[in-house]
């Protein structure tokens, strides 16, 4: 850990770094949606988008202040067994912070109208 509080690690190299793909012990990435560059009408920033593609990692996306304590969370289910750990986790959190959770299908649309199309 250096001196401003930032990870260190000079023998990697930059991929490693951008994507902590170097073989950290680490189970959740927290990373703040946007850096200094913010583009005014961007979603995610380029490095969080670069890190997401590829991190296997699960990974936790902050874009304000609010604090988790009492908040709100929502979490979206698709059927998968990912999804269902997603939710798992998102039932944790919400007790550990006295959050209101919120479930919701997800599905892609165009996905569905291609496959039953065709059935």
């Amino acid at each position: 850990l250096g001196e401003d509080g930032r990870l260190v690690a000079e023998d990697e190299d930059a991929d490693e770094k951008l994507a902590g793909t170097s073989g950290r012990a680490y189970d959740l990435l927290v990373m703040g949606a946007h850096g200094i560059g913010r583009q005014e009408f961007s979603q995610l920033g380029g490095v969080v988008a670069r890190v997401l593609r590829k991190i296997e990692k699960d990974a936790l996306i902050i874009r304000n202040d609010r604090p988790l304590q009492g908040g709100k969370m929502m979490v979206c289910v698709d059927g998968s067994a990912y999804s269902y750990k997603a939710l798992r986790v998102a039932l944790e959190m919400a007790q550990d912070f006295d959050a209101s959770l919120y479930v919701c299908s997800a599905f892609d649309v165009e996905y569905h109208h291609v496959v039953f199309g065709n059935i």
